[in-house]
């Protein structure tokens, strides 16, 4: 099993090589993630995550890992796995953007001592910037709508400073499809249009969208995945 998943890996890595030729990171040496199993659906999205440091195991130990794919993202580190990937476009531009006024927000003090550098560069690239009262739940979940969101503008944001290609718009009548298109608020049907036509999330099997679902972090890992061969 190892072995498979090492060539997998080595394949994920000769793909983005030609695909993406401004993806500069540096890969790390394989690990073993005790917990990914080799048919799954995101393996190859969290062997190339992980290998290339944009999201870290739960825990690590002796060369051998635990991912975890199901569990929960949480806001902050949802912002932390866009910063990693921002910074290996750029680092200087992700640092150029970051913001300390995400400091004054009212729980800023919740946030992860690890995760605050991605998060004064979500607020201050206005990809996450908290609710009205100014306040970034940054240990709450988030669901899969609020997650097309943030990618929606990210996506925009790094497009515009030329480190993503082939992004199209999209009409909102897409959302239609779905046959839970009902739940989906109407704020978010233009972000969860965009992303599914640029092909970045996608429906479930059954059809739906599940928009108020947690996003695992199996699917962070295919999101940015999905991602990687745009350019960045």
């Amino acid at each position: 099993m190892k072995k498979r998943l090492t060539a997998l890996l080595l394949a994920i890595a000769a793909a983005l090589a030609m695909t993406a030729p401004a993806f500069a990171a540096e890969q790390k040496d394989a690990l073993e993630l005790t917990d990914i199993a080799e048919e799954k659906w995101y393996t190859p999205a969290v062997l190339f995550a992980v290998s290339y440091g944009v999201m870290d195991p739960v825990s690590e130990q002796d060369g051998k890992g635990i991912f975890v794919p199901d569990a929960p993202m949480l806001r902050e580190q949802v912002a932390d796995a866009v910063y990693r990937f921002a910074a290996l476009a750029d680092q200087k531009l992700a640092e150029k953007l970051s913001s300390t006024e995400a400091d004054q927000c009212a729980d800023f003090d919740s946030v992860s001592l690890d995760c605050r550098a991605a998060v004064r560069f979500c607020y201050g690239a206005g990809v996450m910037t908290g609710d009205k009262e100014r306040r970034l739940h940054p240990q709450n979940t988030i669901s899969r709508q609020e997650f097309a969101a943030v990618l929606q503008r990210f996506v925009k944001l790094y497009e515009e400073k030329g480190y993503m290609e082939d992004v199209v718009s999209a009409d909102t009548l897409a959302v239609g499809s779905f046959t839970d298109q009902t739940e989906i608020a109407a704020w978010a049907r233009p972000d969860i249009a965009f992303c599914r036509a640029n092909g970045l999330m996608q429906g479930n099997a059954n059809g739906t969208f599940n928009p108020k679902g947690e996003i695992s972090r199996a699917e962070m890992a295919q999101v940015l995945y999905n991602l990687a061969p745009r350019g960045v």
